[in-house]
């Protein structure tokens, strides 16, 4: 594309830049400093000509202007912006006609357009202006010069980016505190109450989402943001919502770590959400954060039907290492321990955090398997597998730094808790005293299911 512009007589009727560009273009991609000499490639451009410095950098000044101009020239360009400037250059031509459909296309393509809400507002504010400047250059003294449908706009466009911004500012300071002075914020929430602007979605979600920020008391705008959010994901671009949606789970998390364990299906039903409509993707493939985090969802809220329908429909979109663990996990919950096995017995992870996951989770799998069937050889496997986990920490340990640790106490654990259930009579005293030990290192893999096995209650 960029040879065509610069072949093109319209935007470069200098030769040498053409002939410039093409020994550019042979250098690529290896882009060897030799063949880069300006020194070289002004023997190539001026064969019979002696070197001059200023000559080569003058042309190399032209070309990067050239380049610059064809950045501009095949920058996309919103659809209601072309049209808008369309319609005003017809105007200047004195075809009000085409002017009048050009502007009609660009109040059409508002309305079908996904776009960054500040964008959104921006442009329809652009396109009253533009209608009331068009109004006062025909001179029309008896025709309302459209100012209050410009003042609506302006304040519909300020207020939702004023919003938007003003949530960044919230969500920064949970990661790191920064004294900001954000001046009219009251004012500015006050308004954006109003019923004016009850039928602008963006308005209405950063509103509630400034409010979610603000106090994890605040639980009907949570339940408003996500009503909203659920109807209008064909309103915003994918970016903008992804980011919306990040934020709703954020106080979905906060409060699950407060206490409220329902906020864990109200979390999974955001990622539901992004799923139905296509949000989760990123570049045609699940990311395998998210992936891990709809799983561990869908564990804690029980919906283990639902988790392995979404890693069947999703699984030429998922990662091989991350949908072999999460199915795994998955079969590990619904106690079909030897699925779990045959599931990783046949994968190699090459990150080295999923694989003592994977690791902890075949540990988890053979003590299970070890209590609950008749078969005494999954006992063999289980103190196997001790061995063969503790030589591979050991192995990998200055690659795992606080992994370590934390890793090796989910090991040495497991391992005398089994011990215990060797003898003819469970020692209750010492697996008490083992619970104990356990809950007082949180610091510790699994940690949860280390309480759970070691409990009696259980």
């Amino acid at each position: 594309a960029l040879e065509r512009f610069v072949h093109s007589a319209y935007h470069n009727r200098r030769p040498k830049l053409i002939e410039l560009l093409a020994l550019l273009k042979k250098a690529s991609p290896q882009w060897k400093s030799k063949k880069l000499k300006k020194e070289v490639i002004y023997a190539q451009l001026f064969p019979d000509e002696t070197y001059v410095e200023s000559r080569i950098v003058e042309l190399m000044k032209a070309l990067v202007k050239l380049i610059e101009q064809f950045w501009l020239v095949s920058k996309p360009t919103e659809a209601t912006e072309a049209y808008r400037t369309l319609a005003l250059t017809y105007h200047q031509q004195g075809f009000p006609n085409y002017r009048d459909i050009f502007l009609d296309k660009a109040a059409k393509a508002l309305q079908q357009t996904q776009m960054d809400t500040e964008t959104y507002h921006n442009q329809v504010f652009q396109h009253q202006l533009q209608l009331h400047q068009l109004i006062e250059a025909e001179g029309k003294r008896n025709q309302e010069p459209n100012l209050q449908e410009l003042h609506h706009q302006f304040d519909a466009y300020y207020i939702c980016t004023k919003l938007k911004y003003y949530c960044k500012v919230l969500n920064y300071q949970n990661f790191r505190s920064f004294p900001y002075t954000i001046r009219m914020m009251n004012a500015v929430l006050e308004e954006a109450a109003h019923s004016s602007y009850v039928n602008m979605p963006s308005i209405q979600i950063y509103y509630h989402g400034v409010y979610t920020l603000l106090s994890l008391d605040n639980e009907h705008n949570f339940h408003q943001l996500k009503t909203l959010l659920a109807a209008n994901t064909q309103n915003f671009s994918v970016e903008e919502l992804q980011n919306i949606f990040v934020l709703a789970r954020n106080f979905c998390i906060k409060k699950v770590r407060s206490g409220k364990n329902e906020y864990v299906k109200e979390a999974l039903d955001l990622y539901k959400i992004e799923i139905e409509e296509d949000l989760i993707l990123e570049d045609g493939k699940i990311p395998d954060a998210d992936c891990r985090n709809i799983i561990k969802l869908a564990l804690v809220a029980d919906d283990l039907n639902w988790a392995l329908q979404f890693l069947s429909n999703f699984k030429s979109k998922i990662s091989e290492d991350i949908h072999a663990f999460s199915l795994a996990n998955v079969y590990f919950h619904q106690q079909q321990y030897e699925k779990v096995l045959s599931v990783l017995s046949s994968v190699h992870f090459k990150e080295v955090l999923l694989e003592l996951a994977a690791r902890a989770l075949i540990l988890k799998t053979y003590f299970q398997l070890s209590r609950t069937t008749q078969d005494f050889i999954f006992e063999d496997k289980l103190d196997a597998y001790i061995d063969s986990f503790k030589a591979f920490l050991k192995r990998r340990k200055e690659e795992l730094t606080k992994y370590y640790l934390s890793y090796l106490n989910l090991v040495k654990f497991t391992q005398a808790i089994n011990k215990l259930y060797w003898k003819p009579t469970l020692d209750k005293v010492k697996l008490t005293s083992i619970h104990q030990q356990i809950l007082a290192t949180p610091e510790t893999a699994e940690w949860d299911w280390l309480k759970k096995i070691s409990n009696l209650e259980n």
